[in-house]
């Protein structure tokens, strides 16, 4: 075993165990609790802090730093097991000295985790069960908040918000019925903080509250539904397929715009809110559009390439020619009309390096409303190398 891996398991609780499993053991012969475990804990708090700083950082390889991160938090959480049932002891209970001590010695333990998760943001194991007491603190601090809320509405809680509020509601009523990771409570702490400023301000509406909720990237089923209701309700009214597609492609502009935070969403396993809603918002235009050209006369689905047709063969990839595309009409280069008219057109006649034909329609529509980083790194690429093409010939 290297010298890296053993330290990775190097372990820094041996004076918090033997305080908690021993020393303030109510089930232990010796019962003598001292004021003197509290500034045991402190002293251990600053110095075991300190001490994985200085070797989680010493590693090279990621692996063995989250080895050395998530050991620690597995214990810390145990311990803090033991003294939330230490508080339920009869022994602890009929004394209120030894009451207070196991609270504050349990208060230094809870901050070790805290400090863990803001300073090994990206090796703490959020999706681990967070313990009784986090799940009791959360609750209390939740119920707070939602009051101070919903006090605003007398009552009256808009729908939207009563949504949002939804599943934080039943976790802070019940916080121990169901299993709750680290993760979960993390987001509703991040999405009480995001909306309470909003309530306070009096500026609060459905518009502001539906950004405030994707920039959290809050994609519940419900929230989901909420989004499709609205759009369908906007777009139902209008006459003609033309007029209903338009109308869904400013709303794809308006999702594919909006801010979306990556570090963070309420359910780990599905997509996040954004692909959802835009995925969504695709599927209804492709179903308009071919209703569209089933009323025109215009499907062929046995229409080949013949001699006579052009194909614009490029060596760029789909989601780059899409972007490349974007930018000629943002740029005004090409003058804009109608946006479904030309992608139609682009798909019909060109190629990408991974085809050996046309470009699928759908692909290319897709990809002009989500644009991929490393798609707008390789159009800059392209867009250099043609400038300097034109300054060889200056």
């Amino acid at each position: 075993m290297s010298v890296e891996k053993n330290l990775s398991l190097q372990y820094e609780l041996g004076v918090l165990d033997e305080l908690v499993l021993e020393r303030i053991n109510p089930e232990q012969e010796m019962r003598a609790l001292l004021p003197e475990c509290i500034d045991i804990a402190k002293k251990q708090k600053e110095i075991i802090s300190k001490k994985m700083v200085a070797t989680a950082y010493s590693f090279t390889k990621e692996k063995h730093t989250l080895t050395y991160i998530h050991n620690h938090q597995a214990r810390l959480s145990f311990l803090i097991e033991q003294l939330t049932n230490y508080l339920n002891h009869e022994f602890i209970k009929d004394s209120g000295e030894h009451q207070q001590i196991v609270d504050q010695v349990l208060k230094q333990i809870v901050s070790l985790v805290r400090f863990l998760a803001d300073t090994f943001k990206d090796y703490f194991n959020y999706d681990a069960e967070s313990t009784v007491t986090f799940k009791h603190t959360a609750s209390a601090y939740f119920t707070e908040q939602i009051k101070k809320i919903e006090g605003k509405f007398e009552g009256n809680c808009p729908a939207l918000l009563e949504l949002a509020l939804g599943a934080i509601k039943e976790f802070s009523t019940n916080p121990l019925i169901k299993p709750t990771t680290f993760r979960r409570l993390m987001y509703y702490d991040f999405m009480l903080k995001d909306i309470e400023p909003l309530i306070l301000s009096g500026k609060i509406d459905s518009k502001s509250l539906i950004i405030t909720l994707i920039g959290l990237n809050f994609n519940s089923s419900q929230f989901m539904w909420y989004l499709t209701q609205e759009i369908e309700h906007a777009v139902m009214p209008l006459e003609t397929h033309s007029e209903k597609v338009d109308k869904l492609t400013w709303y794809l502009k308006q999702f594919n715009q909006a801010h979306v935070r990556s570090d963070i969403i309420f359910e780990k396993n599905q997509e996040p809110i954004k692909e959802r809603i835009i995925n969504w918002i695709l599927e209804e235009v492709g179903y308009l559009e071919r209703n569209m050209r089933v009323e025109q006369g215009l499907i062929n689905s046995g229409k080949e390439l013949t001699d006579t047709e052009i194909l614009f063969e490029t060596t760029l990839s789909v989601p780059q020619l899409a972007y490349l595309f974007k930018v000629m009409l943002e740029s005004k280069i090409i003058k804009e009309r109608n946006i479904t008219q030309m992608l139609r057109f682009i798909a019909e006649h060109s190629s990408s390096i991974n085809t050996s034909g046309k470009i699928g329609y759908p692909s290319l529509r897709k990809n002009y409303y989500t644009n991929e980083t490393g798609a707008k790194q390789a159009v800059k690429d392209v867009i250099i190398k043609m400038l300097n093409e034109v300054n060889k010939s200056l």
